[in-house]
């Protein structure tokens, strides 16, 4: 980056500081106590040549805080490691943004549809407060929204905090790092495991997230990321030999949930990279053979299996797993003929009682307050029509920019991350059929990271091939004309 002296007096950019903490403090825990606490810190750091010439370095530590979910405070409410990064990293991109008049909001292909999402949401979300209860607003409701559309605008961010083609690569390989070490919990947890069984006849690890089905979904969304890279050919073989590890750990940690989903959706990503990438014949037929001995195992098959049971009739049921889920989609289904354009309110599913549906919940879930298991029903039943075709138009445009830069780049590093955000997009829309995971940050907010690293990183890679061709050009030129002169 080209050095350029403050205009800003320090006095005002100190005072800068506060207003950008003030605001972030409000927006983000809504309490006041935290506000003191950020502008120390912003103050502190906004100074050190490590974070004004390397803040950089703050989104990598952000990546790598994000899937343990760090509660570790020093006393005061929302203040921890996770927020403390979070908020600095924000406030330091807005004020050199500021400092030297960038624009906040870098015009891409996803600006639009982004801000027409959170737009339709927002209302969505307004409209929840006359819907459910005040407790359930302020406990579930806002919160989920609120940390949603945080991480959303985080695709801004990291545009503008990146700022050449090596941060940007550098921010793909930390979250395929980060794919490694959850996977690593993944694995422990299964290898730690005791031989005796639990209800479902299947131990199923659960690593950082706690709960199996979040961690199939982590690892469907963003182990294809390290696949792609592992099958692009780069040239680097040490890079190759990293991403395919990180391939091979994130694989078999969806195995380790024995998530029917996850399992299902990670064999069909994993034929599409294979695919996509021109993976010759002989590696693809001992990378198929791998997938097929993995589904061959006799608790993979048990776990399919128990779909359906027998009773002590003979006659096939389904699993109450199942019913559950069907339960909860015909409920959902019950909530949309009730208001099918605009919905009920953002995420308000759980807060609406339906008498007749109560029973079987009870019955199958134990409980009356399922969610819907279903990503696109939940956004139906929040935010209607309008509501589902806004945010498909948004989930596609992300997948248009990602399938854009696989067809025309040349790089294989470019290309590999590109195809395996792509398919990591289908994996997320595919999870989605049977959980709720579009609002969930863990899961998904490293795909607005890779997304924004993507698109400015090969930016910069398409500026620096511009760049040489023009250069070669510019001494084809001289090398013409000193001929030229030689000749005469």
């Amino acid at each position: 980056m080209q050095n350029r002296q403050h205009y800003l007096s320090k006095s005002v950019q100190v005072l800068l500081i506060g207003g950008v903490a003030a605001i972030l403090g409000y927006a983000i825990p809504f309490n006041t106590m935290v506000v003191i606490p950020f502008i120390l810190v912003l103050m502190m750091l906004i100074y050190m040549r490590i974070v004004l010439e390397s803040y950089h370095k703050i989104l990598l530590f952000i990546i790598l805080v994000i899937p343990f979910n760090l509660k570790i405070g020093v006393g005061i409410p929302f203040v921890n490691i996770f927020n403390l990064l979070w908020v600095s990293y924000v406030g330091i991109v807005v004020l050199r943004a500021v400092t030297y008049s960038e624009p906040i909001l870098v015009k891409s292909p996803l600006t639009f549809p982004i801000l027409l999402v959170v737009a339709v949401f927002t209302i969505s979300c307004i409209q929840a407060k006359w819907v459910v209860s005040p407790y359930n607003f302020s406990a579930m409701v806002f919160p989920t929204y609120q940390k949603w559309v945080q991480w959303l605008f985080f695709y801004f961010f990291c545009m503008r905090g990146i700022r050449n083609e090596k941060q940007a690569k550098q921010t793909i390989i930390f979250v395929t790092l980060m794919v490694f070490i959850a996977g690593y919990f993944n694995i422990k947890d299964y290898m730690g495991m005791a031989s005796s069984t639990k209800g479902d006849n299947l131990q199923r690890a659960a690593g950082l997230f706690g709960n199996a089905n979040a961690s199939a979904c982590f690892f469907c969304s963003f182990a294809p990321t390290a696949m792609g890279l592992a099958l692009a050919r780069i040239k680097d073989w040490k890079m190759q030999i990293y991403f395919t590890v990180v391939s091979l750990v994130g694989v078999f940690a969806v195995i380790s949930t024995y998530s029917r989903n996850g399992m299902a959706t990670i064999g069909l990503l994993s034929c599409m990279i294979i695919f996509f990438c021109k993976v010759n014949i002989k590696v693809s037929l001992v990378l198929l053979t791998l997938v097929f001995l993995l589904a061959s195992s006799d608790n993979i098959q048990k776990r399919f299996s128990q779909t359906s049971t027998k009773d002590i009739y003979g006659q096939v049921k389904l699993d109450y797993s199942v019913l559950a889920r069907l339960t909860a989609w015909s409920k959902a289904l019950y909530l949309v003929k009730k208001s099918p354009v605009i919905g009920h309110g953002f995420y308000s599913f759980r807060s609406i009682s339906v008498e007749k549906y109560n029973g079987l919940m009870l019955k199958y879930h134990g409980s009356t307050h399922m969610a819907t298991h279903n990503g696109y029903l939940n956004i139906l039943t929040g935010a209607g029509i309008v509501g589902m075709l806004v945010f498909l138009y948004f989930i596609f445009s992300c997948m248009k920019l990602a399938w854009d830069i696989f067809s025309k780049t040349t790089d294989p590093f470019w290309k590999g991350a590109s195809i395996g955000i792509f398919t990591g997009m289908i994996g997320l829309l595919i999870f989605n059929g049977s959980g709720i995971r579009f609002y969930d940050r863990r899961g998904v907010a490293y795909f607005w990271i890779l997304l924004g690293a993507l698109y400015k990183g090969h930016e910069y890679y398409e500026a620096r091939i511009k760049s040489k061709e023009q250069k070669h050009r510019a001494d084809n030129s001289e090398n013409k004309i000193q001929k030229h002169k030689y000749i005469n």
